[in-house]
């Protein structure tokens, strides 16, 4: 498995703090690092392929939270981007959905 490069786009970060059509554009690219975070998961707890889909919608689910909080604690202006920093909430929420069942 690669690892997955950040996605490092800083006007489509800006943007999306006012933008709902550069919200969902940006949603979109990072889709690809909660599939990561998933397949990662997959593998180290040897889950069946079959849960990627589900996982990775778990992942998701944390965007809007991960995408307000880093908009809001100006980590925009440090040396930070977002598809890093949404990786950490989007494994968070795959591991959450795991431990509920």
């Amino acid at each position: 498995m690669e690892e997955e490069p950040p996605i490092n786009d800083r006007e489509l970060e800006k943007r999306a703090a006012y933008d709902n059509e550069a919200r969902e554009e940006l949603r979109g690219a990072v889709e690809t690092t909660a599939k990561y975070q998933a397949e990662r998961i997959i593998v180290l707890r040897k889950l069946s392929i079959d849960k990627l889909k589900e996982l990775t919608d778990a992942g998701m689910t944390a965007f809007d939270h991960a995408l307000n909080l880093y908009l809001k604690s100006g980590m925009l202006m440090e040396d930070t981007n977002f598809s890093l920093y949404f990786g950490w909430h989007a494994r968070q929420a795959i591991v959450a959905r795991l431990d509920q069942k």
